[in-house]
């Protein structure tokens, strides 16, 4: 029998010249069959798995998704630039939330308080009341009832700067238009009249509004609970 031995060495080496494969420990150089230069690729040496599949340097079920060198979700950046802020707003035009909303304690009544609200010019003042063993009756279109307590509350409003507020409006059962002046504290606020005149029906029935000037111990110092 023929030694084909040699023969057969010969022909593997020269397929492995016309191929050009060359291999290096984690790089491989490929060329085009025909033994002309083509392209070189270097590539990392890859994980081998029995089970599963390759995900950097383990291996990983082959339903899940490998997240290495996945690159990060674009999140877009605000600019800091200051003329991309817009304008604060007049304050005219801002909600109330002022410093010293809150609700206020009448000095001379336990029955009697005020809620205030105002924003750096505004300001809305309401007094509420309760006059206790009132024992006139009133009617309405449901019929007739004496009440023990009768709870009134009068709305006030005007301007304000820094701590202090300016109100006026209809009091006294809508007899006398009063005009107030309140300086704030972050505990109270101290309460002056400034002006108390009659309405119509104050005139047409001879109320007394001179009297809330005089008879009352200004000023009052209304404490803060709420």
């Amino acid at each position: 029998m023929k030694n084909w031995g040699p023969f057969l060495a010969c022909i593997t080496c020269a397929l492995a010249s016309q191929a050009g494969v060359a291999q290096e420990i984690g790089k491989a150089t490929s060329f085009v069959t025909n033994g002309s230069y083509s392209q070189t690729e270097a590539f990392d040496e890859k994980k081998v798995c029995s089970k599963g599949k390759p995900c950097g340097d383990t291996c990983i079920n082959v339903n899940y998704t490998c997240r290495i060198n996945t690159p990060s979700p674009y999140v877009p950046t605000t600019p800091t630039d200051s003329t991309s802020v817009p304008e604060k707003p007049p304050q005219s035009g801002v909600m109330a939330g002022g410093r010293y909303d809150g609700i206020y304690q009448s000095p001379i009544s336990d029955n009697s308080w005020v809620s205030v609200h105002h924003n750096d010019v505004r300001i809305v003042a309401a007094q509420f009341e309760s006059q206790l063993q009132f024992n006139s009756a009133i009617t309405s279109s449901l019929g007739r009832v004496t009440p023990p307590v009768l709870s009134t509350w009068s709305l006030l409003g005007g301007t304000f700067s820094g701590n202090q507020g300016n109100v006026s409006g209809e009091m006294e059962y809508g007899a006398c238009n009063i005009s107030l002046m309140a300086v704030f504290s972050d505990t109270g606020f101290s309460l002056t009249a400034t002006s108390a005149t009659q309405t119509t029906l104050g005139k047409a029935s001879g109320y007394d509004c001179g009297a809330y000037m005089t008879d009352i111990p200004w000023p009052l110092l209304y404490k803060r609970i709420f």
